[in-house]
């Protein structure tokens, strides 16, 4: 970049265009014409020129630009400092435009004179801050994915044109002469660093995600396609997938028990969806614990004997799914919603399933519901949760399975009942259906 100034006059060129391209394919151009700052006068002596850097690439997470001045094969070029090369040929490294610094945000008023700086500001008036290049460090000046790895635009592949803009300030005393310093541009295609469902090996690991990233791995699923991942408590694997809400579904049927834990695995909130410094421990497998006296309200049961069971799924669907374990609701809140009957006043907030998901909400409005108002009939419903007529556990037996499956919500219906989901060989009742929380049903869970 060459700079031109006197008295009364201050103008910048570039000899030739130039363009370079990397791999992933991304080219950078910049034409000599946009190089020109107009001639300045006495009593008006500042002013500015905005460079169009037109970027093009073929890679979809765009590119990152970078900006450094100075030339380190010429000494005398080898600054943030506007030379005049034509003192230079006499009297050496003399009469410069110092840039300005890096920390600064200034108008073009409010430079010192004989001072330059740059900005990548859309649109320039007289209200534009500038500020400085640094020889020794880069300086981005465009990048088209944000430090939490969403592309900034859908427009890659594709071209994108960057404004980046030189102003100087040349005092009434400047000597003429040509001014000159070089700005390089480096062009980066970005690569996918960003994490998707394919990155994640357990049901936990999208917790440890902040909002923007769940949402990244919610759209690198298809809706309806099945994905796999490990309960961490147990290394189960468990089908999941993203369903026409838009929200993550267990399609297996809970089979969390102790005797499958891994060893020194507890129940807490570094795996399970538990308030901090809360721990749970899961009952024994066994036949008591679910009916409706205060004990089965107040103390956690489940039961393991149907858990590898394969059952066929509701709604005429076919194919089959694991019966699971079965929890009485004391067991599913994880210890959290064990109060006698007549008792409970609230939702229930905690629950069995793995940090980072949660138990669905039930009746009008809730989570159950919703998901089928997306689908056209009961069956493709049925076929999306894949709900299988797990039956449902009381009073020491096995009940309607084969005809029934029944799924806790986090709902509260009353004093006794909480919401649940009913699937039938027929139909789905994801609205009105209640279960007292002595009862043994099975658990799905949906991402918090």
């Amino acid at each position: 970049m060459v700079f031109v100034g006197s008295a009364s006059a201050l103008t910048s060129q570039s000899t030739t265009g130039f363009q370079f391209s990397f791999n992933p394919s991304l080219s950078i151009s910049l034409s000599s014409a946009d190089l020109v700052i107009p001639h300045l006068t006495p009593g008006n002596y500042a002013s500015s020129n905005t460079i169009t850097v037109n970027v093009s690439t073929n890679n979809s997470y765009g590119y990152t630009l970078i900006a450094k001045v100075g030339e380190k094969n010429n000494p005398n070029l080898a600054n943030n400092n506007l030379v005049n090369t034509t003192a230079n040929t006499t009297t050496g490294n003399s009469d410069v435009f110092t840039s300005l610094s890096t920390s600064d945000k200034l108008t073009i008023a409010n430079f010192d004179d004989n001072k330059w700086g740059y900005t990548v500001a859309s649109s320039i008036d007289n209200t534009t801050t500038y500020s400085g290049l640094l020889y020794n460090a880069d300086t981005i000046i465009n990048a088209t994915k944000t430090s939490t790895g969403i592309p900034m635009s859908n427009t890659y592949p594709g071209t994108n044109n960057t404004s980046f803009t030189i102003a100087a300030k040349a005092g009434n005393t400047l000597s003429s002469g040509e001014y000159t310093n070089i700005i390089n541009f480096r062009g980066v295609a970005n690569i996918n660093t960003d994490v998707t469902i394919n990155d994640l090996r357990y049901m936990q690991d999208i917790a440890d995600l902040t909002d923007v990233e769940k949402q990244i791995v919610l759209s690198s699923m298809t809706t309806g396609t099945t994905y796999q991942l490990r309960d961490i408590r147990d290394d189960k694997i468990y089908n999941i997938a993203k369903l026409k809400d838009g929200n993550i579904w267990l399609q297996d049927n809970l089979a969390l028990d102790p005797a499958t834990l891994k060893s020194g695995v507890t129940l807490d909130s570094t795996n399970t969806n538990l308030p901090a410094g809360t721990t749970f421990t899961l009952p024994s497998s066994t036949s008591v614990g679910f009916d409706e006296n205060a004990y089965s309200f107040t103390a956690a049961a489940i039961n393991t004997d149907f858990k590898n069971m394969d059952i066929v799924l509701g709604a005429g669907q076919s194919g089959t799914g694991k019966v699971g374990v079965f929890y009485n609701y004391c067991a599913a809140s994880a210890g959290t919603y064990c109060v006698g009957p007549g008792s409970g006043s609230s939702d229930g907030v905690y629950d069995i399933c793995p940090k980072g998901w949660r138990l669905p909400t039930g009746g009008a409005g809730g989570e159950f519901q919703t998901l089928r108002n997306q689908y056209s009939s009961d069956g493709e419903y049925v076929l999306a949760l894949r709900t299988p007529l797990s039956g449902y556990y009381v009073d020491s037996s096995i009940g309607v399975q084969g005809e029934y499956g029944v799924f806790w919500s986090s709902t509260r219906y009353d004093g006794i009942d909480m919401r649940r989901l009913i699937v039938t060989v027929i139909g789905v009742d994801a609205l009105n259906g209640t279960g007292g929380r002595g009862y043994g049903f099975s658990v799905r869970c949906v991402k918090k």
